[in-house]
């Protein structure tokens, strides 16, 4: 375990992107990449209504509320909990909790979102019919909430991970958006099995 954690400590100090993180007085890392994807795709503009799952510690909606402005509204949803931000409404909670679904919807009326953000990821066990499972699970969690709260045209930003049923999961995306790109952002770190799906104009 020690020697696991010095080789921890020794990427992260070596990270320039945890150098910016600190130097700039960011929540996470993570930030570089949203900002990489939306620099790329072009999917978030002011005045856009947000939901950000798997929200904690706050990298994404934080960012985001500096694009959107006092226009839009951000729904920042995570089980953890997560220091306000200014203009985010922030419900700590299960994602796929209808207490929690019930919640977004007296914030958010139906289809009246222009963005669903998903930085859901399970805990790695190392088993990966187990770890598949849980992603998958997560991912069906996310996509209720765009068939339920994204607008006609909106767009919908989800970490992905390679398992074996992933590309069919992709294939039904594209049935139900006109753009689907895949994306590994230079922030995501090599090793990481990690990369992004940004899908545009959905279809209802």
């Amino acid at each position: 375990m020690k020697k696991s954690n010095n080789s921890w400590t020794r990427r992260q100090a070596a990270d320039p992107y945890v150098k910016r993180r600190e130097k700039d007085g960011l929540r996470s890392r993570a930030v570089f990449k949203l900002e990489e994807l939306n620099r790329r795709d072009n999917f978030l503009r002011r005045g856009d209504n947000v939901i950000d799952l798997g929200s904690s510690p706050g990298g994404w909606s934080e960012s985001v509320s500096k694009v959107v402005g006092r226009e839009g509204k951000i729904l920042s949803i995570d089980s953890r909990d997560m220091n306000q931000i200014d203009e985010v409404t922030f419900v700590k909670g299960d994602c796929g909790d209808q207490r929690v679904m019930e919640q977004a919807k007296k914030i958010f009326g139906l289809r009246s979102v222009d963005l669903v953000l998903s930085d859901l990821a399970p805990n790695i066990t190392g088993v990966r019919l187990v770890d598949e499972a849980a992603w998958t699970s997560l991912l069906m969690t996310a996509q209720e909430y765009v068939t339920t709260f994204l607008k006609p045209g909106g767009s919908f930003v989800a970490k992905f991970f390679q398992f074996e049923d992933t590309e069919v999961i992709i294939t039904d995306l594209k049935q139900r958006f006109s753009v689907v790109s895949r994306r590994k952002p230079a922030s995501s770190r090599k090793e990481s099995r990690e990369f992004f799906i940004v899908a545009k104009d959905f279809r209802v």
